[in-house]
């Protein structure tokens, strides 16, 4: 019987295939990276929108209780109770409460983290002027631009405040522009060393003392570049957010002065008078909470008269002679 050898053929992957294979796996993880991150930033902002929400409710149910809005150097100290963290408010109460911020002030080491949006990608915890502490990205509206209009958002300096910049208690029936034209809540970001354009405050070289010069500062302002101190600019020593519970203009509100993801700026010396702009990491804009309770997301191209008047709880007593400003 004769044997039939028969020839084997082994199958392999050319060199060829495995380029094209792995070509393929490129173009599909291009693909798919940019959906799952903007799937996990939608969910972040939603997780921001959600935590707003609590503060909005907290806010009217503290006005319905009072009659009046808080005070905005303290106004997430005062509405622990309506979040339901009474046993932290308690324990402000032990040791001066909302009126001491330094190093003996126990609220700084309380960590509330429903009051960081998950977007955020600075510190939780800053050193400043009151010693370090935990910080927010929520800011409560204190107007568009106290040099030209006094504090005409919700929040300002109650009795702290004076008559050259006058403040008031603020309640729903102060609110003539309408619940839901009128901001409360927006966002600013905590310090970081990838943004710093917005995330600090910067110190302007000339303060203004005339209200129509509001506008001129808002232009100055504007101008920061990129790398600021690369350019001479200097950052003002206390960073926006901290501490969480209180502080005032730069560190607890923000003003409608300048559309958002914009510069933030002393009037010169001035801090009270100065620019404190919305800002987030969300793309192309913030989300802001009106005094009705609801929250929209609002585009940092957004008309600068249109946020402007989005900041006022009544009409302003100035208008901005420019519809937009250049976002650099």
């Amino acid at each position: 019987m004769t044997k039939h050898s028969q020839s084997t053929h082994r199958s392999g992957v050319t060199l060829l295939e495995i380029l094209v294979v792995t070509s393929i796996l490129a173009i599909l993880a291009s693909l798919l990276l940019p959906a799952v991150q903007q799937s996990r930033e939608a969910a972040r902002r939603m997780t921001c929108q959600s935590q707003l929400r609590q503060l909005i409710t907290a806010a009217q149910n503290f006005e319905s209780t009072y009659r009046k809005f808080p005070n905005g150097t303290s106004h997430k100290y005062e509405l622990l109770p309506f979040l339901g963290e009474t046993a932290v408010f308690e324990a402000g109460k032990t040791n001066g409460g909302e009126g001491n911020l330094f190093d003996d002030d126990p609220l700084k080491d309380t960590y509330l983290p429903y009051l960081i949006c998950p977007s955020d990608p600075g510190a939780t915890t800053g050193e400043g002027i009151f010693g370090t502490a935990f910080g927010t990205t929520y800011h409560g509206n204190a107007g568009t631009g106290v040099l030209a209009d006094g504090f005409n958002g919700l929040f300002g300096y109650g009795a702290d405040s004076n008559d050259i910049y006058p403040d008031k208690a603020v309640k729903t029936g102060d609110i003539t522009d309408g619940l839901s034209n009128t901001a409360m809540f927006s966002e600013a970001l905590l310090p970081n060393s990838r943004q710093p354009r917005v995330t600090s405050t910067w110190l302007t070289p000339t303060e203004y003392f005339d209200p129509e010069d509001l506008p001129v500062l808002a232009s100055q302002c504007n101008s920061v570049p990129r790398n600021p101190q690369e350019s001479g600019w200097e950052p003002t020593p206390f960073p926006r957010g901290f501490p969480w519970h209180g502080g005032g203009m730069g560190t607890a509100l923000y003003t409608h002065t300048l559309p958002p993801n914009r510069p933030s700026c002393t009037n010169g010396s001035s801090v009270m008078t100065g620019i404190y702009t919305a800002a987030s990491m969300h793309p192309g804009g913030v989300n802001v909470a009106f005094a009705d309770g609801h929250i929209d997301f609002v585009s940092q191209d957004i008309d600068s008269n249109v946020w402007v008047e989005l900041g006022s709880r009544a009409p302003s007593n100035y208008d901005f002679p420019f519809s937009s400003l250049e976002r650099r």
